[in-house]
């Protein structure tokens, strides 16, 4: 079992969600099927990567549903005031792997944040170190773990809806997987 983890931000409102995936085929097959339909419905489409950020709305829609469909489970942490990926990230990753039931949980792959490989390294070692984690934990490219995508289009969903913004959320399609959802509101900022 792996557990995938991205973020997206909205001002200093942060959010992070950890999706537990049996393999990456599971992911792969998921996000085939989305791309089968958004070549349909544009004829312009070339994505090898799900960017929920530049994805439209209507296949947001069709991503999640797929998501739903493969029943993947999913946790979630808002993060209030969030200072940044220098003073927060290894924080904020903690307190999202500390929600998640590790059961069966044998990878963790992080979405890289950090330009630098060598800053995203000091990352998986402070929360390895912050959390005594047992499993093999590592950083990841988003355009190469499919896993990192789908979570991408779950953590666009409880973004939209935590900031209620004016884009639908779609996250009623996938709330039924939600297994645990924290805000965690950091005075320091």
């Amino acid at each position: 079992m792996i557990l995938y983890i991205d973020e997206s931000g909205f001002q200093n409102n942060w959010t992070f969600v950890a999706v537990k995936i049996l393999s990456e085929e599971s992911a792969r097959s998921s996000l085939s099927k989305w791309r089968r339909y958004a070549a349909t419905v544009s004829k312009k489409f070339k994505a090898n990567e799900y960017k929920d950020s530049k994805t439209p709305d209507q296949q947001r829609q069709k991503v999640l549903y797929e998501i739903a469909k493969k029943g993947f489970q999913f946790w979630v942490v808002h993060f209030v005031n969030y200072r940044g990926h220098k003073k927060d990230y290894s924080e904020a990753i903690v307190e999202l792997i500390m929600q998640v039931d590790l059961t069966n949980v044998n990878l963790i792959i992080l979405d890289k944040v950090e330009r630098s490989g060598r800053y995203m390294d000091k990352h998986v070692e402070r929360v390895r170190e912050e959390l005594s984690c047992s499993c093999v934990m590592r950083w990841g490219l988003s355009e190469k773990e499919k896993g990192i995508q789908i979570a991408d289009a779950i953590c666009g969903a409880a973004s939209r809806d935590f900031n209620r913004m004016s884009a639908p959320s779609y996250f009623s399609l996938i709330e039924h997987l939600l297994c645990g959802r924290k805000i965690i509101k950091n005075n320091l900022a």
